[in-house]
């Protein structure tokens, strides 16, 4: 499939690969998947399952638009129930329960955020008693 094809397939809710209804979004390289091109057990598209590619950083300068967009009828990447909402730092969608909405986060970039804070809160404390 051509780029071109592959990218307007995103933006209307079809597999980037087959044109199928896209169910899923592969967490290495974020394209829009069915479940056909989906591989479940790896949480992955099937061609990144096939190379082992390194996730992209969603969120970057360089994020596609298509990442952060709902598609209807996608499902929580947490619990599987229907998806209302993208995160808009790593683009997973989720539903209503796993989603923090005064910071547009999922709940997974959410804790990572929290936990770093707290490293650097420990640091900072550290380096307070030296």
């Amino acid at each position: 499939m051509q780029p071109k094809n592959a990218y307007r397939n995103a933006l209307s809710g079809k597999c980037e690969l087959c044109s199928r209804e896209a169910k899923h979004t592969c967490r290495f390289c974020h394209r829009r998947v069915c479940d056909l091109h989906y591989d479940s057990m790896r949480d992955m598209c099937v061609i990144c399952a096939s190379k082992g590619k390194a996730p992209v950083q969603a969120g970057s300068k360089g994020t596609p638009k298509r990442l952060m967009q709902l598609i209807p009828g996608s499902i929580c990447a947490v619990c599987s129930k229907e998806a209302k909402h993208v995160c808009k730092n790593c683009g997973r969608s989720v539903c209503d329960d796993h989603y923090v909405a005064n910071e547009g986060l999922c709940i997974m970039c959410h804790i990572k955020n929290e936990r770093e804070k707290m490293k650097e809160d420990a640091r900072q404390n550290a380096d307070d008693e030296k």
